[in-house]
């Protein structure tokens, strides 16, 4: 199973819609995004993704009875609150949108994978038997150090047990790119 993850949106439509129209969300059983999608078009723009779709709230999904309204229309997109926790193909899977969260979920050692997003830097690292991961920022903008960053997402694979990382590299051509520093292979 291929599970693509996304964090931060931030109504970033353009890469939104790059990266669903792109191989790796065709490929992917599941998308899960660790929030901040703010406005609550973007939920219509996640039902282009036909298969599962799992959300977290972040900080700035503040009109979440729009976003709830929604779902009514689509029967694959479930908005689960401030944690989202499941088994995906044998995998445990802890979701949630604030890194300091996501480090109490992985000091538990209980799951998986624990995904987390927010501070919009994207992240790998495996910990003890939890894979802690950051997709970064769909939005390409870092707002703490207030520059632009490239768009962001990460798919996992439970299969083979792999993370690969990819970038819009270019925001004219909505080039995608793997992001190989953040790539984690079989080894865990």
């Amino acid at each position: 199973m291929k599970i693509l993850f996304l964090s931060d949106i931030h109504d970033n439509v353009w890469a939104l819609q790059t990266i669903l129209q792109s191989g790796h969300a065709t490929e992917a059983d599941v998308l899960i995004c660790c929030g901040d999608l703010c406005s609550p078009f973007i939920i219509d723009l996640l039902s282009a993704f036909k298969k599962p779709v799992h959300i977290v709230l972040g900080n700035n999904d503040c009109d979440v009875a729009a976003m709830t309204g929604k779902l009514p229309k689509y029967q694959n997109i479930k908005i689960h609150g401030e944690y989202y926790r499941d088994e995906l193909d044998n995998k445990t899977i802890a979701v949630n949108h604030y890194p300091e969260k996501a480090q109490k979920l992985l000091q538990l050692q209980a799951y998986d994978v624990v995904c987390y997003g927010h501070d919009h830097s994207i992240f790998a690292r495996h910990e003890g038997k939890t894979l802690l991961l950051n997709p970064g920022a769909v939005m390409g903008f870092n707002a703490m150090q207030l520059k632009d960053i490239d768009s962001s997402f990460m798919v996992y694979n439970t299969r083979i047990n792999t993370v690969d990382a990819y970038r819009i590299t270019s925001k004219e051509s909505n080039d995608i790119t793997r992001w190989d520093a953040y790539c984690i292979g079989s080894s865990f």
